[in-house]
This record gives structure tokens, sequence and C-alpha cells, in this order.
């Protein structure tokens, strides 16, 4: 069929469908055909008409396919993700829901897949799960359910990571539903996320297992992400397994690693920026199974490179992981705990915490520098519990006929508060706070700001489209009379450190009814200062353009609770900036040692090189001369009979001819003398190796 409609665009010219005929094409180019280059042509060809056509019908599917299947084959997948929403505003507007539902969940995907944040994904998630079951888009619904499952179990919501539970339902019967409705595309990513689960929690027996589940239906995303990600799982982990493994079983096994390594060495050849570390960390294993180790050092430093380069955290952190194992199988223990703690800190800015729990139980010894560390616990069971008790407390002293069941139930404060307190990275806290609070406020705008050299910066701020998409930005900005915040109540705040709610533009305070609140009259304000311990962090400005009265009473409480958690942890973030200032000195002198003891190691490697060389050479020239000395006395021996008996019989003449007496006579002196210069010139070679290497040294 879209064979069918590409000719007929071709011949009778492009339609309203044509660009979406064009999309499928390239996605069956780069997925069935494998021909990436063609495939993305055609991509290309159909986001070009989109452009020309005025119609929206197949704009959002159109929109979704290339950025699903066919763009990240040659761009950086982090490309996708505001494409991908763009689908999704369509789709919405024209009311192609199921490819607005699908646009979110590749967003979600491709989020996932390049590192994003886990706290703020699982919560762009679990907003868009919401989104989609209003949709009544229920297959895509289940989908985004069991990626953010995967996400809940990496930050240690769940007491096994493997496992792929929700909403009370087990594994089995969740698979058993999935293949009655021959779901292939369900099947395909519940199996792909449980192989990389397993995998990255060292069950690499049951990866395996659950890689061959997961290549019965990978028909079920053509094109995806995930395919390439199988191919890498199910090779590292079959690596992991080998040195265990049967000699047969580890024939195979190596075939089919190569064959995973030459599929994608083509994909890195095409989109290097997101499969090239892979292949090298593949290889990386390769050369460590073989004990190439020079090879395997090289290639994991390679890795470790490019996967930061290209801000894949998450597979920076295994690079690193696998690295250290390498060094700690070797007795290197002082280098893999570099490595090994660079994974932790990469893992928990990933926001694992189940892996960084799983580290910390694991290499006690290897990570005793920072497990030893002066760090701020954030004890968050202890804190939601007591601000919870004096949180009940003042609602129950309310005097409003409003329930605070009725405006967002404790639940979901708390699942807030924890939100902020699990942030440690600053900018990404910046941006959690006014995004929280200004859902949990119900307002249109908040913005963050923060003192700085006695004055005030504005950090982040987020507002509420009016299609109800919320927008974040993060910068440092000093505020002036053209920012989007009333100045002089900034100002009163930070001198009475105390909230201020302004209704209809009516206040009892003078002077601060002045510039932007005048210019836009926002109609419900609430300004509030963010202190821990008295001392003031910063202050959160928020309001609705078009509503008055929206920061009830109970709201506002919400907000203070909120605020505090906030304060806390902007505290937290800046004590955590400061000891990665003093860490990385650490590191400095870390990555000093490593050098010099993979130096050693390499100088250990070469000398022992030299002696196996060195020893079979000097035994070969000790016998050389004495070899040389049995054929002159062999030659003299035969001229000794042939002038003794001139007349030998016939088959004796024959034999001579045969083998040409005369040139062998000649000749084999000659080569034993060739044989020696040989082995004279190993042994040079052996000998200058050593010296250029003290040279080095």
């Amino acid at each position: 069929i879209v064979a069918k409609q590409v000719d007929l665009s071709v011949t009778y010219g492009n339609t309203d469908i044509s660009p979406s005929a064009y999309a499928n094409y390239g996605l069956i180019l780069c997925s069935v055909a494998d021909d990436i280059e063609q495939g993305a042509r055609f991509g290309d060809l159909a986001l070009n008409l989109l452009d020309r056509i005025d119609s929206q019908e197949f704009s959002a599917k159109t929109l979704e396919i290339v950025c699903l299947s066919i763009k990240h084959w040659k761009n950086h997948i982090d490309c996708t993700l505001q494409p991908l929403l763009e689908s999704y505003h369509i789709g919405l507007e024209s009311g192609d829901f199921e490819s607005a539902s699908f646009a979110v969940l590749d967003y979600n995907v491709h989020s996932f897949v390049t590192g994003k944040n886990l706290a703020d994904l699982e919560w762009q998630m679990s907003k868009y799960s919401a989104i989609i079951e209003d949709l009544k888009q229920k297959m895509v619904f289940n989908l985004n359910e069991l990626h953010r499952r995967t996400v809940l179990n990496l930050l240690k919501k769940s007491e096994d990571p493997t496992l792929l539970q929700s909403n009370g339902g087990d594994e089995e019967k969740i698979i058993l539903i999935h293949k009655q409705d021959s779901n292939f595309s369900y099947l395909a990513s519940f199996y792909m996320h449980k192989l990389f689960l397993c995998y990255l929690f060292g069950d690499h027996a049951r990866a395996v297992e659950i890689a061959a589940q997961a290549k019965l239906y990978l028909e079920g995303i053509p094109g995806q992400v995930f395919v390439p990600l199988f191919y890498f799982y199910e090779a590292l982990s079959w690596l992991a397994l080998y040195p265990n493994l049967e000699e047969a079983e580890r024939k195979a096994a190596i075939v089919r690693i190569s064959s995973h390594q030459d599929k994608i060495a083509k994909w890195a050849n095409f989109a290097p920026m997101n499969y090239a570390h892979k292949l090298h960390l593949i290889q990386a294993e390769k050369y460590r199974v073989f004990g190439e180790k020079i090879k395997a050092i090289e290639l994991y430093d390679v890795a470790i490179a490019e996967a930061k380069d290209n801000q894949y955290i998450q597979e920076e952190a295994l690079a690193n992981e696998l690295t250290a194992q390498f060094y700690l199988d070797w007795n290197k223990e002082k280098i893999a705990a570099v490595y090994l703690q660079e994974a932790y800190y990469c893992y928990a800015r990933w926001g694992a915490k189940a892996k960084t729990n799983q580290l910390e139980e694991t290499y006690p010894q290897l990570l005793s520098s920072i497990l030893q560390q002066q760090r701020v616990e954030l004890n968050t069971l202890n804190s939601l519990d007591s601000v919870t008790q004096s949180f009940t407390s003042i609602t129950q002293t309310k005097n409003s006929t409003t329930q605070l069941s009725d405006i967002l139930d404790l639940a979901s404060i708390l699942q807030a508060a924890q939100t902020l307190c699990s942030t440690i990275e600053f900018n990404q806290l910046l941006g959690n706070i006014v995004e929280i609070i200004l859902i949990n406020a119900g307002g249109q705008k908040a913005v963050l700001l923060i003192p700085q050299d006695n004055q005030w910066q504005l950090q982040a701020m987020t507002k509420i489209t009016s299609d109800g998409i919320i927008e974040t930005t993060t910068r440092s900005q000093y505020i002036s009379p053209e920012s989007a915040v009333p100045i002089r109540l900034i100002q009163y705040v930070q001198h009475i450190q105390e909230p201020v709610l302004i209704n209809e533009g009516q206040t009892e305070i003078s002077g601060i009814l002045e510039g932007y609140l005048l210019n836009y009259q926002p109609q419900s304000v609430l300004c509030v200062p963010l202190l821990n311990q008295e001392q003031l962090l910063a202050i959160l400005y928020l309001e609705h353009a078009t509503t008055k009265g929206v920061f009830t009473p109970n709201r506002v409480t919400i907000i203070q609770f909120l605020c505090t958690q906030a304060a806390i942890s902007l505290q937290n973030a800046q004590l955590y900036y400061q000891a990665q200032e003093a860490i990385h000195d650490l590191e400095q002198a870390q990555l000093q040692l490593v050098q010099s003891e993979k130096m050693s190691a390499l100088r250990k490697l070469v000398t022992e090189f030299a002696h196996e060389i060195n020893n079979p050479t000097g035994f070969l020239q000790g016998k050389v001369q004495p070899a040389q000395d049995y054929v002159q006395d062999l030659l003299g021996l035969i001229d000794l009979y042939q002038q003794k008996m001139p007349h030998s019989d016939e088959e004796i003449k024959a034999k001579v001819e045969a083998i040409d007496l005369e040139f062998v006579r000649e000749d084999l002196p000659k080569l034993l003398e060739s044989m020696n210069l040989g082995i004279e010139e190993i042994s040079n070679i052996s000998n200058s190796l050593l010296k250029a290497w003290k040279k080095f040294i």
C-alpha cells in the first residue's frame, strides 16, 4: 500500500497524504531494507513537503513517524524531542488524538534513552499518562506506563528493580494479555526494558534469556531507538557470561556478538553521536575476555569519552562501571576505584537511586572516599513525616468550607515534595521548583529569584500556555524594570520575609502597586520567601492573569509547605556544588595516579614481551652456528664419498639430480645465514623496544 501511494504521488503529483506515504516508505527503507541513506532522504522529503501543504490532517502522524523511526539514524536522538512535542500539539489541534498520544509517548522514550534526569522524567511521564488517558488512547497509555515503570524501578520505587509490575498485575499475566492481543509493540518494549534492567543489575543469565524473547517481537518496533539498544545489551550480556561458558558456547556467543557489532558499526557510520560509544564499549569488552588488556584500556576510555561528549550519561556511567570491573579483575584496585566513583556520580546525576544503592552494597571498599565524605543526607521519610504533621495541624485550623482533599490530595503533595528533595543538581532543581509549585498552586506563571551580589537574579520561570502545556526556562538574569516580575513587591517581601497575597490588584501595602502590576494587572498574585534557618535563599513569585482568588488559604498553605522543602533543597544543592568542587581536586590527583598505574602496567607488559621474545631467540642463536658446522661436515662427507666412489649406481645419480645437490650445497649455508640474521633482527627489535621504553619513562 505504501509503495503504491508513493508511486501515485510520483506519477500524478503530491496530495495531502503524500508526506505520510513518504515517511512510511522511509521507515521501511531504514528498518526493513536497511537502506538508511535512502530512508533518511524520504524522511526529509516528507518534512519538506509538510511545510508546503496547508492541510494538517496527516501532519502529526508524518512528523511522529519521521522522528520515531528515521531521524535518529543520522542525527542525535535529542534532535527529535522538540519536533515530537510539535507533533503532539498539531495532533491536539487537528483532532488526531492517536498521533498526538504516540508523539508524547515517543517523546518520553527518547527522553529516557538520551539520559534525561529520571525524577524529572517520571513526573513528565505521569503528566502525559493522565493526558493520554483523557484522550481515550488505552494502548498508548499502557505503553507509557510500561516505560514509566522502568523509570520508577531505577528511582528505587521497587524492591526488585528488574521486576516490571504495575497496578497489582504480575508480569506473566501482563505478558499473556498482550500475547493474546498480538500486541508486538508492547511485548518488544516489555522485553527490551526487562533485558536492560537484568543486565544493568547483574542478572546476565536472565538477560540473555529475555533477549531471546525480545528478538521474537522486534518487528513490533520497526526502526525505533530500542532496536540498536537490543543488540547493544544482548552483546554485553553474552560478553559478561563469556568466561563461564563452555568452549562450544563461547564460539556461538562470539559469532552472535560479532554479528551484533557489525550492525552497530554500520549504524555508527551514519550516526556516530548515537552509536560509536556503544560499538567501542562492546569491542573493549571483547578485548577484555580475550585478555588483550592494552587494547581494552584504550577502547574503554574512548567509549567513556564519546558517551560523555554526546551526553548519554547512563551509558557513560555503564562504561565507567565496566572499566572499573576490568581493572578490579586485574587486581588494580586503585584504578578501579577511580572509574567506579565516576560511574557512581554519573548514575547519581541520572537519578538511578537503585543502581547507586547496588554499587554501595557491592563495592563499599572502592567507594569509601564517597561514602565517608561529610554529606548532607536527605532523610526524606523523617522530614516528610514531621512536615505532614504540622501541615495537617495547620489545615485543621483553617476556617474554610473547602477541604484540602478537594484541592489536592496529600499523597500528591508528598510526592511533589519528595521530587524536590531528591533533586540535587542545581539547574534541574530550579526547574523542578517552579514547575511543581505552579502545578500545585493553580497559577499560570511562577518565577524563582535568587540573590546574587546584593541584586536579584531571575533564575527560572515556568508558565502554562493556553493549551495546557508547561514551558520552563532556566537562566541567570538580573531583574530590571523590563523584567516580568514586580520589583517593588520583590523588595518588600525581601524586607519583611513573609508571604504577600494580592487579589484583583487590591492591597493595603502602599507603594508596591507600580510598574509590572499596573501594566499587566494580574488578578491573583502571591509572593513567597524561601527561608531556611531564617536565611533568605530565594523568592518565588506566582500569578494568575485572569482569575481572582486563585491562591486560597489552603493553597497558600500547600505553597508554603513546598517552599520550605524547596529552600532546604536549594541549600543542599549549593552544598553539593561546593562538595563537587572539592571532589574535582581529588579526582585530578586520582587521575594522575591512574596514569601512573597505567604506565606501570604497560611497562610490565613491555618487559614481559621482551623477555618472551629474547628467550627463544637466544636459544635459536645458540643453535644456528652448530647447525652451520653440521651442514659443512655433511657436505664435506658427501664430497668425500664422491671422490672415493666416483661411479655410483643409477639410483644414487637419480636422487642427486632430483634434489639438485649442487643447488642445495650452495643455498643451504645462505639459508642458515639468513635465519641467523633474522634472529639477530628480532633480538635487536626487542632490545630497541626496551631502550625506547626506558627513555620514554
